[in-house]
């Protein structure tokens, strides 16, 4: 959780929404929304959400966060955050939000990087540096 933010202000997230996109008018007036970290072996899941499928959630298990945004099951991370501004963007809306809840379980993020799926890891001069110690 965020216990060392309490004193300090959240930490701020921004990703973008194509205007085209079905859940465009949704994202545009949300007062609130969450962010799933899917996990490397997530990509049906993370296939099924960028669709244009009408339904997106069918046959995903999910709850309700505190406020009401779904939660997917299954996910590495996810961050529920309070909409702080949002920005024109040319064909995308900006969308800028405070971080107000972070639950974190074990397993590594699926990355999107350069149109192709990623997986995360220790970068070389790290693991470089911890084995000279």
């Amino acid at each position: 959780m965020f216990d060392r933010f309490r004193v300090a202000r959240r930490p701020l997230v921004l990703w973008s929404i194509s205007r085209t996109s079905r859940s465009f008018a949704v994202f545009e007036r949300a007062s609130h929304f969450t962010i799933n970290v899917l996990g490397e072996d997530q990509i049906a899941l993370s296939q099924q959400f960028s669709s244009k499928s009408s339904d997106k959630f069918a046959g995903v298990e999910w709850s309700r966060g505190n406020k009401g945004c779904p939660v997917l099951s299954g996910v590495v991370a996810f961050l529920e955050c309070d909409t702080e501004t949002t920005y024109g963007g040319g064909d995308h809306l900006i969308i800028v939000g405070r971080v107000k809840r972070f639950v974190q379980y074990s397993g590594r993020p699926r990355l999107f990087v350069q149109s192709k799926y990623a997986v995360s890891q220790a970068h070389p001069r790290i693991e470089m540096a911890a084995n000279a110690s």
